[in-house]
Parts: structure tokens; C-alpha cells; sequence
């Protein structure tokens, strides 16, 4: 019987195979995406970095995976713009509040 850790293995090695996409971008993908979860990178880093990524393609991912996590808290769903908002009402009230005594 397989391992389910050999089952992984075996998924792992399928995906980030050649394919649509190149060994090197699934890489510099799994690297960034890895960064903004903070998960273990050096795996995914040293595999791009052998599979013909530079340094700069890795950390220009990085920065990419960063901004894109950081413009979820603004766009997306929404919640940004909705915490925003609720931040200004709520400092609107406390100007708008009677004096405390």
C-alpha cells in the first residue's frame, strides 16, 4: 500500500511537472505564495533557482505575491473598503460625541 506521504510526493512531482506552465514559474509561484502564507521557502526557492530561476525572478515573485495579498485587504470582498468605512464612522461619532464630563 502507498504512503500517504508517498501519494503527496507523487501529486507534488505531477504539479510542478512541465506542463501549460514551465517547471520554473510553478516554482516561482509556489515560492511567493509560500512568502505571503509564510510557509517553508527554501524548498520552492532553491528548486527555482535550479530550475533557471535568478534571484531577482525570485524575489520580483515575492514582491508580486505581496502585493496581491496586500490588495485583498482593499479589494476583493470588500472588507477593506468596509473596515474603512466603519473606521471613519466611528471616529465621525466620537467628534459628533458630547463632551465627556
Amino acid at each position: 500500500m502507498t504512503s500517504p506521504l508517498q501519494r503527496f510526493n507523487d501529486f507534488e512531482n505531477t504539479v510542478f511537472a512541465d506542463g501549460a506552465l514551465p517547471a520554473k514559474t510553478k516554482e516561482l509561484i509556489a515560492f511567493a505564495v509560500g512568502h505571503v502564507l509564510q510557509a517553508q521557502l527554501e524548498g520552492h526557492g532553491g528548486r527555482s533557482l535550479r530550475a533557471g530561476a535568478t534571484k531577482e525572478e525570485l524575489i520580483e515573485a515575492m514582491w508580486v505575491a505581496i502585493a496581491v495579498r496586500a490588495g485583498a485587504g482593499l479589494r476583493g470582498d470588500g472588507c477593506g473598503v468596509r473596515a474603512e468605512a466603519a473606521i471613519a464612522a466611528a471616529a465621525v461619532a466620537q467628534v459628533d460625541a458630547p463632551p465627556k464630563k
